[in-house]
């Protein structure tokens, strides 16, 4: 008797990751759309420093110490939530291609520098949609090309601000009561105040 071998069908196996290294959180997507839900615990004084919270596709890990994150969401419709964090450190979002939604709310602190970039799609950001969010140094939000939605309703920027979106229609929606310590750099957008 001859053994005979079978083709089977071809599978991808997607893979979403956190790694911690040092005091830093590296959370990397798959190509399919992923959910990236950051939270940090509320104290009665506030927020603690450094305790982060992570569900990646529904898988919960929490850390502490944590000074800097590092977010990269592959191809799909990404969903990435940082409520209530607070850092020391630096924040970067990269949300690759399609339409994709990245929100910094409820309380959220980062001392250091915030660098958000987007792939090509119609993506919303919003900071501080339902609570204040303070950053405390410089804020980078570069789009990639499609019809973008930015909202900076309830932020408080101590550092430089730049917004650049690419080819689309790109609104930047401005609340009244956002603070930049200096004149936001603005690029490619029509805007509008709330």
């Amino acid at each position: 008797m001859a053994f005979q071998f079978e083709q089977l069908e071809t599978r991808q196996l997607l893979s979403a990751s956190v790694i911690r290294k040092g005091d830093t959180l590296i959370i990397t997507g798959d190509s399919d759309g992923d959910i990236v839900n950051l939270t940090g615990p509320t104290t009665p004084n506030g927020v603690d420093v450094g305790i982060v919270n992570v569900d990646l596709n529904g898988e919960m890990t929490s850390y502490s110490g944590i000074k800097s994150i590092k977010i990269k969401t592959g191809a799909g419709e990404d969903v990435v939530n940082v409520d209530g964090v607070h850092i020391a450190g630096n924040l970067s979002i990269n949300s690759g291609a399609e339409d994709d939604n990245v929100s910094i709310d409820f309380g959220s602190m980062v001392e250091g520098k915030v660098n958000i970039k987007t792939g090509s799609g119609d993506d919303r950001l919003y900071f501080g949609y339902s609570e204040f969010v303070d950053l405390g140094n410089n804020l980078k939000v570069n789009l990639g090309k499609g019809d973008d939605i930015l909202f900076a309703l309830q932020v408080n920027v101590a550092g430089k601000s730049s917004f650049n979106g690419a080819a689309g229609t790109n609104t930047l929606v401005l609340g009244e009561f956002s603070t930049f310590a200096t004149p936001a750099k603005v690029r490619n957008f029509i805007a509008s105040g709330v």
